[in-house]
């Protein structure tokens, strides 16, 4: 394990701050040990140690994992203007196509029905401009 200096971060500056773990031995493996009890194992190691216990909040794999958690969400929220900026544009764009190509023709008879009726409104508006010198 690292000096006591350098998991508080007193000897090697990171971005992100130092976090002991206590890993299941091998023997643990072989025998089974959950990870429940590796976890509570790994809490009473740091708890209890005289070097590491003024860092025990600090330290373990659920610490870890909270830490982790934590960067991830600031990663995520930082990239949801970017990812939501890049949604919007490529819906405009096929928007853009969409009314190039022209709508989906509908399937059943009302939808139809209404499709009919929205184009004979465009000719009747655009019939009106055309009689109004537009």
């Amino acid at each position: 394990m690292f000096p006591p200096k350098v998991l508080e971060g007193r000897s090697y500056r990171l971005q992100h701050p130092w976090v002991g773990i206590v890993n299941r031995s091998q023997a643990d493996i072989n025998r089974n040990v959950d990870m429940i009890v590796a976890r509570r194992k790994e809490r009473e190691y740091f708890a209890t140690s005289p070097d590491y216990g003024h860092l025990a909040s600090k330290m373990g794999s659920e610490y870890l994992a909270k830490l982790l958690s934590k960067h991830l969400e600031s990663v995520i929220r930082a990239r949801i203007p970017s990812i939501t900026s890049l949604i919007n544009k490529t819906i405009e764009e096929l928007e853009s196509e969409m009314d190039h190509l022209g709508r989906p023709i509908a399937v059943d008879a009302g939808a139809q029905l209404y499709t009919i009726l929205e184009l004979c409104r465009a000719f009747d508006r655009i019939f009106k401009e055309h009689l109004d010198g537009g």
